[in-house]
């Protein structure tokens, strides 16, 4: 390990252990007691269960992104990496650190896929993320009261639509639209752009599902899918400890 990434993770660590302590002198720690005391494990655990489905879902989502550019990665191996990476993601600021050691394992396995794998992790979260803004969206329509005490997340309601429209019309013209029948600024940008590595392998990503499109539709699938386990999983454990949530 260089000195540099050595600094940044004594940073992420430094940054972390200081937020944890700052939480832990603000709980009340006897109300946590009575609460684990009288929990109900039957609740519990099927959350733990319904949970462990939504990690699942998202694999396969990777597993599916990976094939449709011809990268064979194990289900094994996957949901191996996946658990990594959740670890990391779970000590440390931000999920990047996650991410890199899912490269960095995926790798190992797929000599050396570099680029390719980048570009399948950036392409998973784009569209976890676009899934995620769908439903937030849809929490504000049936909720409107959330967004009504805060001027600027009414702006963000308002203009979230349009946002997601065009970035849904772009990636279909990406996906699906023929380079010949782009304009030649289009195309000439993209030519030029696709000389970055990273650029280049989600470029060429793109080529591979506009040959598979159904990759892409089962991995929104599965998002979705994902998304509604991991808010059943949530309510599950709100009522396992008394939280009474509609």
């Amino acid at each position: 390990m260089t000195p540099r990434r050595r600094a940044a993770l004594l940073v992420k660590i430094g940054v972390t252990v200081t937020l944890l302590t700052y939480l832990a002198g603000r709980l009340d720690w006897r109300e946590i007691a009575r609460l684990l005391t009288n929990i109900d494990e039957s609740i519990y655990g099927a959350a733990v269960l319904v949970l462990a489905s939504s990690y699942a879902m998202t694999t396969v989502r990777w597993q599916l992104l990976l094939a449709g550019q011809g990268l064979a990665l194990r289900i094994r191996s996957a949901i191996s990496i996946d658990l990594i990476a959740l670890f990391f993601n779970s000590f440390l600021p931000g999920s990047t650190g996650g991410d890199a050691m899912s490269v960095y394992y995926a790798s190992a396995l797929l000599h050396g896929e570099l680029n390719r794998l980048v570009a399948s992790i950036i392409m998973d979260r784009l569209i976890g993320l676009t899934i995620l803004l769908m439903f937030g969206y849809l929490a504000f329509v049936l909720r409107p009261g959330i967004a009504a005490r805060f001027e600027l997340l009414q702006e963000v309601v308002r203009w979230l639509p349009l946002a997601l429209g065009i970035g849904f019309a772009g990636c279909m013209v990406a996906l699906f639209v023929p380079p010949r029948r782009l304009p030649a600024l289009v195309t000439n940008a993209i030519d030029r752009a696709s000389h970055i590595p990273i650029v280049g392998s989600l470029v060429e990503f793109a080529r591979h599902l506009r040959r598979k499109p159904h990759v892409l539709v089962l991995a929104a699938v599965t998002t979705i899918a994902a998304q509604l386990v991991g808010f059943l999983a949530a309510y599950l454990v709100a009522r396992s400890i008394g939280i009474a949530l509609d």
